[in-house]
């Protein structure tokens, strides 16, 4: 008996905290109990990324979003190609000039 009233109580605690951890996360993001290490950012998206074996609690972009920058919103493919061009459209002189696509 004693045994099921820690488990009830353990249970009840984790719902609560799931619940808080998901209400904090912003608009067209979800929370993911155990998501990637890394999350693609729009200035990054072309890059080859490495293994991504973690599990790593947080708010995650939904599909079809994209996180602005790192620890920024998330945001359509459209409006991050708007903000950072591909490498074939990047202006001369701009920040996107300095990574690695994927091509």
């Amino acid at each position: 008996m004693k045994s099921s009233k820690v488990l009830l109580i353990v249970a009840i605690l984790s719902l609560t905290l799931a619940s808080v951890y998901s209400d904090d996360c912003g608009p067209h993001e979800y929370f993911n109990e155990c998501g990637p290490m890394f999350e693609v950012i729009c200035a990054k998206r072309e890059m080859i990324y490495g293994p991504n074996n973690g599990c790593v609690p947080g708010c995650y972009c939904e599909q079809g979003f994209i996180r602005e920058f790192q620890g920024g919103s998330c945001i359509t493919d459209w409006e991050c190609e708007e903000r950072f061009p591909s490498t074939g459209d990047c202006p001369t002189g701009s920040d996107c000039e300095d990574f690695f696509p994927l091509k």
